[in-house]
């Protein structure tokens, strides 16, 4: 059996989809299953043992500039394919790729037309479900069912920073980590709404991530004792980090997926995006939801380049209230 899965894009979404893939290991244990995935978001499959190849696809698909990549995936016909993305890039590798049988979510911007003559079976979109359980809808098309959710992330142990160390030296410290950013920016909390969370929370230590494109931030945080920055860390190591943290507090965004994946409870802050479609997972979790968003496509009201103004409706006192109550249960 050799199965070949369609997942370019983000980062948390890939993190999403691993339940799916466990469960597929389980029913086909013995099967090869391979990966398409985007240049960017690769580093998160790497360790993954559950996959036999990874497939990487240029950012801004097209046949020529992946065609040696499409040569080498047309070298072997699958048994199965899925196409967990739904959109117009995932579909023209899908279709490119040899696979007896093909199943894809119907994706909203294309020809339904195109989509039955390509694939074997599509589901649609269901908005009123988590994108986690969305996902392995696609997998009842062939008759999995299970109310199993392994969101579990392999991924590889690296050794954290001296700064790192020396906070986790004292066993009664609790440590939580804070993503300060989002993949786009209505989707981030002020930066002076963190500065008064850490006034608020001094009794405990914060390890702030940040990456490249979130850097104008740190600009805005005040220097604290109990605030350490973490900057310029791969993909590959964010897990490991992640990994030592108490509790983590994000907005929607990849890291929060991680989180999620390695167990840690989570305070997500959403305003923009469907606490229900793509919060926080497991139980244990708080989404914190100021936002009224349209059904099945929130992101066209508003500037997605500015703070929406759901997220700056989150207050800092509630936030830590929330991860009080959080520490309380560990």
């Amino acid at each position: 059996m050799k199965i070949l899965v369609v997942k370019i894009s983000s980062i948390g979404d890939i993190t999403e989809t691993m339940p799916a893939l466990h469960l597929l290991k389980t029913k086909y244990p013995k099967a090869q299953i391979d990966w398409i995935v985007g240049e960017r978001a690769s580093p998160i499959l790497n360790y993954n043992p559950l996959l036999h190849e990874i497939f990487v696809v240029s950012r801004r698909f097209s046949i020529l500039r992946n065609l040696r990549t499409i040569i080498k995936i047309r070298k072997t016909k699958y048994d199965l394919l899925f196409d967990f993305q739904g959109c117009k890039r995932s579909a023209m590798v899908s279709i490119l790729a040899k696979a007896e049988k093909k199943y894809g979510r119907a994706f909203r911007f294309g020809p339904k037309m195109l989509q039955r003559l390509f694939y074997t079976s599509t589901t649609l979109y269901d908005f009123n479900k988590h994108d986690i359980d969305d996902m392995i809808q696609l997998l009842a098309t062939i008759n999995i069912h299970s109310k199993v959710r392994n969101l579990s992330l392999p991924y590889k142990k690296v050794e954290v920073t001296n700064v790192l160390k020396k906070i986790k030296k004292n066993p009664t410290t609790f440590l939580v980590g804070i993503h300060i950013g989002a993949g786009r920016r209505h989707k981030m909390w002020p930066a002076d709404k963190f500065n008064h969370l850490f006034s608020l929370l001094g009794e405990y230590q914060f390890l702030i991530f940040c990456g490249p494109n979130e850097f104008h931030v740190l600009d805005k945080i005040k220097p604290r004792k109990n605030a350490h920055i973490l900057k310029s860390i791969t993909l590959e190591d964010i897990p490991s980090y992640i990994n030592q943290c108490d509790l983590f507090v994000s907005p929607d965004s990849s890291l929060m997926h991680i989180a999620e994946s390695l167990g840690k409870p989570v305070v997500c802050l959403m305003g923009p995006t469907s606490p229900k479609r793509w919060g926080p997972y497991r139980k244990e979790s708080v989404a914190i939801c100021k936002g009224v968003f349209a059904k099945g496509n929130p992101l066209l009201s508003f500037d997605i380049g500015t703070i929406h103004e759901s997220m700056e409706q989150i207050s800092a006192s509630e936030v830590a209230t929330a991860i009080r109550k959080l520490a309380c249960r560990k």
